[in-house]
């Protein structure tokens, strides 16, 4: 129980210091690159908001920075990546036709459904279509 807990621990500290290693880089470069300007209000102004919040978005998402990857000894092994697409999101272990069949024959909705807290009293289920 110990070791699970020290491997977790080392998890998400890699990913932590990882995304804080990218947000840090990010906003140097918006500093250096557009001199953003200080605002008395909000912190500070620059331009491009919206291809800016784009960039944000990739790279406060979870993944390890190199140096941060968990050691040789740790229990983790990564089975799912919800920032990879087809087979590649289940780091290869299941075929694409097997992704064809569970995509045509059950109905999980919308992808948000799953990563947020159902509401009160309600619970979402897998379903087969009619």
């Amino acid at each position: 129980m110990t070791k699970m807990l020290l491997d977790q621990f080392e998890i998400q500290f890699g990913l932590l210091r990882s995304r804080i290693k990218r947000i840090i880089i990010f906003v140097n470069q918006i500093i250096d690159e557009e001199g953003a300007q200080p605002d008395n209000k909000l912190g500070y102004t620059f331009k491009n908001k919206d291809e800016r919040l784009a960039q944000f978005k990739k790279i406060s998402s979870n993944y390890f920075e190199e140096e941060y990857e968990p050691s040789r000894g740790n229990g983790f092994s990564k089975i799912i990546d919800f920032n990879l697409e087809g087979t590649a999101r289940y780091s290869n272990l299941i075929d694409q036709e097997c992704l064809n069949v569970v995509r045509d024959n059950i109905d999980i909705g919308p992808k948000e459904k799953f990563h947020k807290k159902a509401p009160e009293g309600e619970t979402y289920s897998f379903s087969k279509p009619s």
